[in-house]
């Protein structure tokens, strides 16, 4: 793996000598995002809001991939670019999650499968985006010119086409800090549409929570505790006031089929605005949400 803090490439001596190669060329290309268009800078999670740095890591292991993918295939067609084929890209795409879960890699086998997603996430997704600008006409030249331009939320990363040719930046949504005198912010934000179908995963089936999660347009989220007393509360806003409701029942159905105990469930729409939140204490959830509702603001873009 490339370490862009150190600026360092270290090799995995325990990898099969006929996988070193391609993932050489994939490590390798990490310095060069690195050093020459500031790939490092790009995953600060102090410069980025959290669902940002997922979605620049997608752009970083996307790229890094078609590198690699190209690099194996030249041994075979030195003039092959496998960006431009779909059937290539699909079938890559979907094997990534079986070849990262295997017993080759124990940890990520054994990994929940919430930190598994967000792992694989970059490398397959990350994939399928910068695969669908090539395909969509943009040239090696223009997609370097992406890491000027990245995208700014894992909702352009599931849709490529929220970030080209039609962008959609997502709303600024803020909540303030804290929420009330004596509480303590223990994190803060922006959850974004990756983690938002996460949440309703286990009890949905992935396309259906895909398309709950769809209209997401911004959100803040945030942990705050006092002494036993603890919170976690998210004000969201949706594209249209329908995508608002649909994830609001999808949270619903979700919340409603997971066993005792569990956390108090509070929700509360308007419009295109979404604020829910969860806590042991179901009167700290209410005021959570009420506050939300009347402190935190919303600047759409």
């Amino acid at each position: 793996f490339y370490d862009h803090t150190r600026q360092e490439l270290h090799i995995a001596s325990w990898l099969p000598l006929f996988m070193q190669e391609p993932v050489m060329a994939h490590e390798i290309f990490h310095a060069i995002q690195d050093q020459e268009w500031g790939g490092g800078a790009l995953i600060d999670s102090k410069k980025h809001t959290h669902d940002a740095v997922l979605a620049h890591a997608a752009l970083l292991e996307g790229d890094a991939t078609l590198v690699m993918l190209n690099y194996a295939q030249a041994e075979v067609d030195p003039t092959a670019d496998m960006s431009t084929s779909k059937f290539a890209i699909n079938m890559v795409a979907t094997s990534l999650p079986l070849q990262m879960s295997s017993a080759q890699f124990p940890i990520m086998a054994s990994a929940p499968d919430y930190l598994k997603q967000s792992l694989i996430f970059p490398y397959q997704r990350g994939l399928l985006f910068v695969a669908a600008l090539r395909q969509g006409g943009r040239s090696w030249d223009d997609i370097r010119e992406v890491y000027a331009d990245p995208p700014a939320s894992s909702e352009q990363i599931l849709h490529p086409e929220k970030y080209w040719p039609d962008r959609d930046t997502p709303s600024v949504v803020k909540l303030p800090a804290p929420l009330w005198p004596g509480f303590t912010r223990g994190w803060e934000g922006t959850a974004g549409e990756f983690h938002f179908q996460q949440m309703l995963l286990g009890h949905l089936e992935v396309a259906e929570a895909a398309k709950a999660a769809a209209g997401w347009d911004g959100d803040h989220t945030v942990l705050e505790t006092s002494g036993e007393q603890a919170v976690a509360v998210t004000l969201s806003t949706w594209d249209t006031p329908e995508d608002a409701a649909a994830f609001e029942a999808a949270l619903r159905r979700v919340y409603d089929a997971r066993k005792a105990p569990r956390p108090a469930l509070t929700t509360e729409r308007d419009g295109t605005t979404l604020a829910f939140a969860f806590s042991a204490d179901a009167a700290l959830a209410r005021k959570a949400v009420d506050t939300a509702r009347a402190k935190g603001t919303i600047e759409r873009r």
